[in-house]
């Protein structure tokens, strides 16, 4: 007998056929390698003409927000990002780097600085050296940031180095160039 993860699974990858991707999770391990998985064997489908990728995530993982955003920017496919609840962090990050970015009405959006803890910092051999790492991550999403929507990379610089999450709803998102478009 089937059981209700099997068929969901079943149904994603049936969605990943038809060029629908879901980022539907935190951005970890499994997640970002079947997103990078993905996007690189829709962008080889020659039947593929667009890639859409549904978020309603908390984010996760910088180890792959590049990398996915890397691809979503040299496939020839065009992705669409579609915000069904929330983007947050990477997740808000990957939103902005779409072709077409959409968004439900009672979607929110967060972007802040690049999060570490002590997982990360006992690979490194250095606390100052993972700073510098950190530090170079946030510059890049700001850049990144600057280049996707309507404010320039110093106001994406303040929220970053700010300690408080910026929140925005579909709206203020739609307002800042976070998405091109609110569905209703």
């Amino acid at each position: 007998m089937d059981n209700i993860g099997d068929r969901m699974t079943d149904q994603i990858l049936e969605d990943a056929k038809r060029g629908e991707l879901w980022l539907y999770d935190s951005l970890d391990d499994d997640t970002g390698l079947y997103l990078i998985h993905s996007l690189r064997k829709k962008a080889n489908d020659a039947n593929c003409s667009c890639i859409n990728i549904n978020i309603n995530s908390p984010g996760g993982k910088c180890k792959y927000l590049f990398p996915i955003i890397d691809l979503m920017e040299t496939i020839s496919p065009s992705v669409i990002c579609t915000v069904d609840h929330m983007a947050v962090s990477s997740a808000a990050v990957i939103l902005a780097c779409g072709d077409r970015r959409l968004a439900l009405k009672n979607a929110v959006i967060m972007v802040h600085g690049v999060a570490y803890g002590n997982d990360a910092l006992q690979k490194i051999p250095s606390h100052e050296g993972y700073l510098e790492v950190v530090k170079k991550m946030e510059k890049r999403m700001c850049v990144i940031l600057a280049q996707k929507t309507h404010k320039p990379q110093s106001y994406w610089e303040k929220i970053v180095k700010s300690s408080e999450d910026k929140w925005f709803d579909a709206e203020e998102a739609l307002e800042v160039g976070l998405i091109d478009e609110i569905i209703s």
